[in-house]
Order: C-alpha cells, then structure tokens, then sequence
C-alpha cells in the first residue's frame, strides 16, 4: 500500500526522559517530519511501533531492560523491513558504530553531535542513504584495512551488551574491582563474565585477553 503522509513520522527510543524531549523539539521544527511517538525501553517500544508504524526509529544503544539497542534494530529489521532506523549513543568508538551497522542501523550519530546533525541524517535516510560522519566512516574504513591487510579479526556478535561493556573497559584499563564497583556487579560476577569473553574470543588466559581490549580500544580511537 503506498504512504500518502506528506509528513514522514518519527519514532524515539532512548532512557533519558530529556533527550527524548530534545530530539522532539528538534524535529518537530521540520515542517516534513513529525514525532509520533516515544519510548524509554525496548518492549514498551515494540508494542507502541506496531501502532504508529513510523517511518524512521531513532535508537540509543544503551537502554534498561533485557533488550539493548542492538536487539531492537535487528528486531525491526526483522518484522519492518521498510522502517528505518537511526543509532543517537553516547559510545563513539568505530566497534560500535560497525555492530551497529551490522545489526541493520541505516545511520549513526553520537549524542554530542546530535543536535547539528539529526535532521540531515533523516532525511538522508529517509532518500535511501546509510549516514554516517566523515570521522567514523573513516575509522570504519581504516578497520577494514586492518582486518584484511593486518590480520586482525573483528569482534563477534556473540558478545552480549555485559560483554561488551566489560570488554571495553577492560581495554581502557579497569581492573576486575574497578569494574565491580562502577557496574555495581560482584567481583565474582566480573571473572565470570570475563571467562565468557575469553571462551568467546577464542583467548588462552587474562593476559591475551587484556592485550585483545587494548588493541581494539586503540583501534577505536
């Protein structure tokens, strides 16, 4: 059935009621688009997504509940193949701008950037383009340089969003208690998760798995 909208309608997914309220100001300027709706978590947005059916869903990463950003791309892409979608984070490394892309996302902002940007990345999107800035196409290039020229093997999708965010932090330098304390997790629970990303990554013992999060924090920045 063809849309005869004259108004493309926006869908908003993020956890902080007021970055919801500044990406509705924004694009509710555009006299072409129009918020039809929001959600702070995952299942709340499904549910609400099946009514207003938008056109476009701005997606945070991050978000409480047992689905992460990530899990709600490929979910859309999966029952709405003609709904676009838009990742707003805060995490600007290229890892998650490429699983991002993978998952299905058709564009990538970071937060900080959002407010100059979202509306070219609409529309942009909406014409049927994948947006992203010129610094992570760039760093998305340059990793797939890495990974064909210099052997490096990107991350799998098995690591959950715990995982990752271990993962990450691990590569930044934490330690196991510095991980617990800002996570507010057990130390215990830390070393399980991280005998999972070793089992995952395929890596030996602590060391190569320190070494593995260094290198692609480094890659990343």
């Amino acid at each position: 059935m063809k849309n005869n909208r004259t108004r493309k309608r926006i869908f908003i997914i993020d956890d902080h009621p007021i970055v919801r309220l500044g990406l509705r100001q924004i694009i509710s300027l555009e006299k072409d688009l129009e918020v039809c709706g929001e959600a702070a978590g995952a299942n709340e947005a499904m549910m609400l997504i099946s009514q207003c059916m938008p056109d476009l869903v701005t997606v945070d990463l991050s978000l409480d509940g047992d689905m992460s950003g990530l899990d709600v791309i490929k979910a859309l892409r999966g029952r709405y193949s003609d709904i676009k979608t838009l990742v707003i984070s805060m995490h600007e490394e290229s890892m998650y701008v490429d699983r991002a892309i993978r998952a299905g996302a058709n564009g990538y902002i970071p937060k900080k950037y959002a407010y100059d940007s979202i509306i070219e990345a609409i529309n942009r999107i909406l014409a049927g383009e994948l947006y992203l800035s010129e610094r992570m196409t760039s760093q998305l290039l340059q990793k797939m340089y890495r990974i064909q020229n210099q052997g490096e093997e990107p991350l799998p999708e098995s690591l959950s969003k715990r995982e990752l965010e271990i993962f990450r932090m691990i590569g930044s330098g934490y330690d196991t208690n510095d991980i617990a304390a800002k996570l507010g997790l057990s130390a215990n629970t830390v070393q399980t998760y991280k005998r999972q990303i070793r089992q995952k990554l395929d890596l030996k013992n602590h060391n190569d798995l320190v070494r593995k999060a260094t290198l692609y924090i480094k890659s990343a920045t």
